[in-house]
């Protein structure tokens, strides 16, 4: 019987090790298929991301075209603007040449005509003078 122990023995510990490596490869197996989910559930995750972010740099070029677009135009509407004011300091200086050349010349004539009244007043001096000595 001794004999026969043992041979029962030596069965049940390879059952019992058999038993316990299924058992762990089963772990392992359920353990390998939940990363495997994981990085499935995380590989969708980042397309979805991927997609999202894909039709934001959409939307944002878009808004960006149409900003280059109105400032253009804001552009074009300023440099007629600013060509428009050129135009009228041009008029400006020009008119300001113009009365300061007809301000110069008044300035010469109330010169002369203010020479011909110390003139006339020297003259009327004069006669006043020789009118009161005779």
């Amino acid at each position: 019987m001794l004999g026969s122990s043992q041979s029962t023995r030596q069965l049940v510990v390879p059952t019992l090790t058999t038993k316990r490596e299924k058992s762990e490869s089963r772990t392992i197996f359920i353990d390998s298929i939940r990363d495997y989910l994981r990085k499935e559930i995380s590989i969708v995750d980042k397309k979805v991301e991927t997609k999202k972010l894909a039709e934001f740099i959409t939307n944002e070029h878009e808004k960006l075209k149409m900003s280059i677009e109105a400032f253009e135009v804001d552009k074009k509407h300023f440099m007629l603007y600013k060509m428009r004011l050129n135009q009228e300091v041009e008029k400006i200086e020009n008119d300001v040449k113009r009365l300061t050349l007809i301000k110069t010349e008044k300035d010469e004539e109330i010169m002369n005509i203010k020479q011909k009244i110390f003139g006339y007043k020297s003259q009327c001096l004069k006669i006043d003078e020789a009118y009161f000595r005779s």
